[in-house]
């Protein structure tokens, strides 16, 4: 199979759609969190310490299991699909917050850390389905990484493209609402074929 045939596309796609969601989130969660909803910095930089930790305990056992199974379409799908929720569910939660409290931080919080967790988790798995894609120990698969690479890269300038209008336009929740349901959009091919 040459690397530029639909299977590596369709790797590549996977990597374009999850940089458009992770793109918005990654330049507006904190400024929507500190700026708009007045919480603080360390709010979040708990949040992405607490999910850290969590990666570090739980994701070996994920990976572990899908290996031991052989399901990793299935923890990719259910991966995916769960992050694209928790980042539309974040984005409605922050358009709909009119004031802070403590139950609003935790909720917003908690959604974040969540989309960290199932994002990462799903980039995991879906890295190791590469050897499924090219042939292993070959050029080839170092080809269709490369494109992955290239493909999630142009999804971050993309997803900037997209997300600064939507934000500017509809506030900045709004972007994680339009990564999240581009993300569903886009990924949905590769794990089909998956």
């Amino acid at each position: 199979m040459p690397p530029t045939s639909i299977k590596a596309w369709q790797w590549g796609a996977y990597d374009f759609a999850n940089s458009l969601a992770n793109v918005a989130v990654i330049f507006y969660f904190a400024l929507w969190f500190v700026e708009d909803f007045r919480g603080s910095d360390a709010g979040v930089s708990i949040a992405v310490a607490l999910v850290t930790i969590v990666l570090l305990l739980v994701l070996p056992q994920i990976g572990a299991r899908a290996d031991r199974t052989g399901q990793h379409a299935r923890f990719l799908a259910i991966l995916t699909f769960g992050s694209i929720t928790s980042l539309c569910l974040l984005g409605l939660a922050a358009l709909t917050i009119t004031e802070p409290s403590v139950g609003a931080t935790i909720l917003v919080l908690g959604l974040y850390g969540l989309f960290q967790f199932l994002y990462q988790s799903s980039v995991s798995i879906y890295t190791s389905l590469l050897r499924f894609v090219g042939e292993p120990d070959s050029r080839q698969e170092v080809r269709v990484a490369g494109i992955g690479m290239a493909m999630g890269q142009l999804g971050n300038v993309v997803g900037l493209l997209l997300a600064v209008p939507i934000a500017q336009a509809f506030g900045r929740p709004a972007a994680f609402l339009g990564g999240g349901l581009l993300f569903l959009i886009l990924a949905v091919p590769t794990i089909r074929w998956i």
